[in-house]
């Protein structure tokens, strides 16, 4: 049985080599003009999406592909989601669109979160390494006072969080290129530096908020105080240091960005 810092290491080594891989081959999908907007412009199948033409995806749930321009209003019109109805099925399809948990099983046409791609492997990695330097820097310098015996619970304690910021940032779609202006683009005024760091404010909240909710459950599970496991007692600093961290970064990194 591997040692539960392994695990997350090992765990955390696969899932950037998958997410790199996938980057490198699919660079499909940018922000329109619109926020909201999500358009693809090539034709792939990743395990995640697959699309065809140019499809414009917007929170109407309209579908307008120009592969097919010359489709008849009725038949679009036929692909818009059927209204009204029984009470039931209005309460259960405007659940549907507020919980974002449903967007996840939602097709391309009425999904309204961003496609869940890696399309600055670049980034991706940077974004790992700060993680892990940040969570050993605060064992050894800080927590722990220059001490080796600690680190590899740190790195373990480290790795956990990456993979957390991974799935927060695959949700939110900040591993993609119109992430460098917050997904408005780069001719928006609300987009730029600024939204890139918000983006990474709210990313890094969601990581945290799913960290403190694993180890509240962990400890339920093992029926002990929560800090007591090795690594717990740096997520309080963690947290702390690394909103500010991971906020500051995407705003440099926007800013030292070029604009195509």
């Amino acid at each position: 049985m591997l040692p539960s810092s392994l695990r997350w290491k090992l765990l955390l080594l696969s899932l950037t080599i998958i997410l790199g891989g996938i980057g490198n081959e699919v660079t499909a999908f940018v922000p329109s003009e619109d926020a909201g907007l999500w358009r693809s412009k090539a034709t792939f199948q990743s395990p995640f999406f697959k699309c065809k033409g140019i499809a414009m995806i917007d929170p109407s749930n309209e579908i307008h592909d120009s592969t097919n321009e010359s489709q008849s209003p009725e038949n679009k019109t036929a692909k818009l989601p059927a209204k009204g109805g029984k009470a039931f099925g209005g309460w259960f399809e405007e659940l549907t669109e507020i919980l974002p948990i449903f967007q996840l099983f939602q097709s391309e046409g009425k999904r309204k979160i961003p496609p869940f791609l890696v399309e600055d492997t670049p980034l991706l990695f940077y974004d790992v390494l700060l993680i892990l330097n940040l969570t050993a820097s605060i064992s050894f310098w800080v927590v722990h006072r220059m001490s080796f015996d600690y680190i590899g619970a740190a790195v373990g304690e480290g790795s956990l969080m990456c993979i957390l910021w991974i799935i927060c940032g695959l949700y939110n779609g900040a591993f993609l290129s119109s992430a460098v202006d917050g997904h408005y683009g780069s001719l928006d005024e609300r987009g730029g530096p600024v939204a890139a760091g918000r983006l990474g404010f709210n990313t890094f909240i969601n990581t945290s908020s799913l960290r403190v909710l694993l180890a509240l459950v962990t400890a339920v599970t093992e029926n002990r105080k929560v800090g007591l496991a090795p690594g717990e007692d740096l997520i309080l600093m963690e947290i702390s240091f690394g909103i500010l961290l991971m906020s500051a970064w995407r705003f440099l990194h926007s800013s030292n960005t070029p604009r195509i």
